[in-house]
């Protein structure tokens, strides 16, 4: 069975799930906890760009060198007009063909 993790380095936490859907809600969760923080500080923390979703690694309770991120926060906007975060899947890494010949 494969297992979904969400993670927040920056708070030194790693929850793992057994579904995407509830990973991604946590990451949601995540989201909107750095985003209350941002009204009363004014700013978004860089950390936010660091809280991941993915598919957790063989060992999904204690290996996390193995997980495989597939969706981040990431930061978006101006000085001029202000900054926002949203959800972003992570494009696919694939080898080239040539790797699987």
């Amino acid at each position: 069975m494969t297992a979904y993790y969400c993670k927040d380095p920056a708070a030194g936490e790693r929850h793992v799930y057994g579904t995407e859907a509830e990973a991604l809600l946590a990451l949601e969760e995540i989201l909107a906890d750095y985003g209350r923080e941002a009204k009363f500080d004014g700013e978004w923390s860089l950390d936010i760009e660091s809280v991941t979703v993915g598919i957790a690694g063989i060992d999904a309770d204690s290996d996390f060198e193995d997980d495989v991120a597939t969706h981040r926060i990431e930061l978006f906007g101006s000085k001029r007009k202000g900054f926002d975060a949203r959800l972003a899947e992570i494009p696919a890494v694939h080898a080239p063909a040539s790797a699987n010949a």
